[in-house]
């Protein structure tokens, strides 16, 4: 089984340049906001988060922060 990763960024070349980069090796879903991200980790298990620190409404800080609660 592939490991997943859950790639949350606003920013279309960095998500492209992170698909590239490792859609080879695992398997990839993408949030485009830290709203999405926390409803996507409702439904799928990720074994890792790539966030965007800077994104707009909930950043990748706060994104986190709800994560660990």
């Amino acid at each position: 089984m592939e490991q997943r990763i859950l790639i949350v960024d606003d920013n279309e070349v960095n998500v492209e340049i992170l698909e590239q980069l490792l859609c080879d090796k695992y398997e990839l879903d993408v949030a485009r906001s830290g709203e999405e991200c926390l409803e996507k980790l409702r439904s799928l298990n990720p074994d890792l988060v790539l966030i965007d620190v800077m994104m707009r409404g909930i950043d990748g800080n706060e994104a986190c922060r709800r994560i660990h609660e």
